[in-house]
């Protein structure tokens, strides 16, 4: 995952680690909450999870 600040610094972090190689990700099925809040789900074998991404402006 890649992140900008409003200086322009970019900080740069692994979304999975190499025990989560396998999962998912399943945009298509994520919800916008409001128009800063989306939930993510992802999938590995048979669970699911989900996240919650906060976008700034």
């Amino acid at each position: 995952m890649v992140n900008i600040n409003t200086n322009g610094e970019i900080t740069k972090n692994l979304l999975f680690d190499t025990e989560e190689q396998e999962t998912i990700i399943l945009p298509k099925i994520g919800k916008y909450i409001n128009n800063q809040l989306f939930i993510l789900f992802t999938k590995k074998s048979r669970v699911f999870r989900f996240a919650s991404v906060v976008l700034e402006h």
